[in-house]
């Protein structure tokens, strides 16, 4: 297992955001974590990215315990993950907001790290345009961008796919299934389409607590899910 996640939990005041939560994930797998608004999907994020620290509970990241450290020493690590905002340097360029990702690579290895995102984002010819100025799909996209100039082992998307056109939303997909191979992904998203899309395996959130886990067709079917979640009666 390259995570594995042992009774997650998160109090903010009298309310746990994360409950309990308990799950591992295999090596270069792409789980979907999905659920209803104020679920608990980007705490469980904040938590595993170092952002949060865990009131109770494990997070082992290839062996070696993670839970506590600071967001730097866990992206360090091997975890990287976007925001549901994205968040680039305005005022920086494309190519400036991937140089500065990751200063401890040697120029001549960071360099060509960049170009290859770059062709493989499609924002080559972005290069020089400010990140202010990029659409809010091409931010997204900009964002993943910086997470791979980290070289992570495990990457988080959090809703990449929320307010991107699905010419990028498709090109996101397409970065996902053609790097599979050397990453595992967790995926929070609303766009069930994208989510069967993608996932071998989805994990459903509910008031902090895993509801259900399993291959998206069994997911589907759950009737707790199907009224939680999809809005279904059972």
């Amino acid at each position: 297992m390259i995570l594995e996640i042992d009774d997650l939990t998160k109090r903010f005041g009298g309310i746990r955001a994360i409950d309990g939560v308990s799950f591992d994930l295999k090596e270069n797998e792409i789980t979907g974590v999905i659920g209803p608004n104020g679920a608990g999907k980007t705490t469980l994020f904040n938590l595993i990215s170092g952002f949060y620290k865990p009131d109770r509970g494990t997070i082992i990241l290839g062996g070696e315990h993670i839970e506590g450290r600071p967001a730097h020493e866990v992206a360090r690590a091997g975890i990287g993950r976007t925001f549901q905002i994205a968040r680039p340097f305005n005022d920086l360029t494309v190519w400036e907001n991937l140089l500065v990702s990751n200063y401890d690579l040697p120029q001549d290895e960071r360099a060509e790290r960049i170009e290859w995102i770059l062709d493989i984002l499609d924002l080559s010819e972005k290069r020089r345009t400010k990140a202010g100025h990029l659409s809010g799909g091409q931010q997204t996209l900009l964002e993943i961008g910086r997470v791979f100039m980290l070289d992570p082992d495990v990457i988080l998307l959090d809703e990449p796919a929320a307010g991107v056109n699905p010419k990028l939303v498709d090109r996101i997909a397409k970065l996902i299934e053609e790097t599979k191979d050397e990453r595992t992904y967790m995926l929070v998203e609303h766009d069930i389409t994208l989510i069967s899309r993608l996932c071998e395996r989805v994990i459903v959130l509910n008031k902090g607590e895993v509801m259900a886990d399993g291959p998206i067709s069994e997911i589907r079917e759950d009737p707790d899910v199907r009224r939680a979640y999809l809005g279904e009666g059972a």
